[in-house]
């Protein structure tokens, strides 16, 4: 339900008055949970971008020498949301999947999750909530009555025992829990506190003060690189989006045989949405992300590419072994150069390196062809093993890609392992001169 702020205020605290904590009380976010690999050191939670992380509110030393003066009655949280964008990309966001029903959050988010509309056009699962059941929670076992706001990012919590109030325990006590979507493309360590606003109150309705605020720090662990070289795909961003761009791709330096095209130039066609499970369009599998693929084509291709982010681009002649120069140019007649720049791709065969058990992904690929790396790999792959390199790092074979990752493509690691040369031949270069 809706929080009822000024009923809050009303009811427990006396603005402009404040009685004396001891020692200084405290109210700290406190990370303890994500929805996959994490390490948490005090109050720093190391996750991977992509995932959600659970931080809680704690209260504590309001009373640290625990003779009842004063009693904690109240309390309010207001997350300060401009800490979502204080890393170095990305920004964070309140954890809000659309719901049907209240089992459906508990389901997917925790037991004490709600389904709301008051925050929403569409019902969502509350980007926060109280556990009940947690009998370190702060007004465990009392009459008291806790509310939350989701309207704005500045997410807001409460709670008041409707008489008296609660002797400080002597350790940190329960109050809420928070939760937030770290983004894709998040980077750097993201610092989320409170807004000065947020308070503990007595059972007087008098400020306890002084109050410390601690913040949560959400740092950003290693990924998988999409942007590394790898065999058969060129990953380009191309613009901001919302803008035109067409990028040429030019054969700078490709392995033999395939240099008789040296110097020659192709285009990168329309992308679309290729799904990292079945590798067809427009087919996206749930638990199974897509990406977007375009070919070399021979006429320019005006889109608004930075609107796909990553674009993989692929065809017959994106080999391994073989360097590549990439043009961006903006709509205008005629076309300016926005940007150029070199790409690689990787040795034949070599897709990964080392896999990375702490963060649980593939390092990138490393010059080598080793069996119980690349092979294995691919193999994870083709398994669809959560843990599995992205598709475009091991999607090598056929000649013209299909956007499959199958045993041959392991077969074609292992011949490579042997010494065995890129077994495709060139063919004669599609476009005119």
């Amino acid at each position: 339900m809706l929080f009822r702020w000024s009923l809050l205020f009303t009811a427990a605290v006396t603005l402009g008055t404040t009685t004396a904590a001891l020692s200084g009380a405290e109210m700290a976010l406190v990370p303890v949970d994500a929805d996959g690999p994490h390490v948490i050191v005090g109050n720093e939670i190391t996750v991977q971008a992509g995932r959600i992380v659970f931080l809680e509110i704690r209260l504590s030393d309001w009373d640290a020498d625990q003779n009842g003066l004063p009693l904690l009655r109240s309390w309010l949280g207001e997350i300060d949301s401009t800490g979502y964008s204080s890393g170095l990309q990305g920004v964070l966001t309140p954890s809000t999947p659309a719901c049907s029903n209240d089992a459906f959050c508990q389901a997917i988010v925790h037991p004490a999750a709600e389904c709301r509309s008051d925050f929403s056009v569409v019902p969502r699962c509350g980007p926060g909530f109280l556990d009940t059941n947690r009998p370190d929670g702060v007004f465990f076992g009392l009459n008291s009555f806790f509310g939350s706001d989701f309207v704005t990012l500045d997410l807001r919590f409460g709670d008041v025992v409707l008489s008296g109030g609660v002797i400080d325990p002597g350790l940190a006590t329960y109050g809420a829990t928070v939760v937030l979507a770290v983004p894709s493309d998040a980077e750097g360590t993201f610092t989320v506190g409170f807004l000065p606003q947020s308070n503990m109150a007595d059972d007087a309705g008098l400020l306890i003060q002084p109050l410390v605020l601690t913040s949560a720090r959400i740092t950003i662990a290693p990924s998988a690189d999409r942007l590394a070289p790898t065999n058969r795909y060129l990953a380009t961003t191309a613009g901001a989006p919302g803008q035109l761009t067409s990028i040429r791709v030019t054969l700078s330096d490709l392995q033999p045989p395939f240099d008789i095209h040296n110097g020659r130039s192709m285009w990168v066609g329309a992308p679309r949405d290729v799904s990292t499970n079945s590798g067809k369009p427009g087919s996206g599998v749930p638990g199974f992300a897509d990406f977007s693929a375009a070919p070399l084509q021979c006429e320019p291709h005006v889109a608004d590419f930075g609107s796909f982010g990553i674009v993989e681009v692929y065809g017959r002649n994106i080999v391994p072994d073989s360097v590549y120069t990439v043009d961006v140019f903006d709509d205008a007649v005629p076309p300016n150069l926005i940007t150029t720049s070199t790409m690689l791709t990787s040795r034949w065969g070599d897709t990964v390196s080392s896999f990375n058990s702490t963060w649980q992904f593939w390092e990138s690929a490393d010059g080598s062809v080793d069996v119980v790396t690349d092979a294995v790999a691919i193999l994870d792959a083709f398994a669809s093993v959560q843990s599995a390199p992205f598709k475009t790092r091991v999607d090598i074979a056929p000649a013209t890609l299909d956007h499959r990752v199958t045993v041959v493509d392991a077969v074609h690691v292992l011949s490579a392992f042997s010494g065995n040369p890129y077994p495709f031949e060139p063919v004669a270069f599609p476009c005119l001169p």
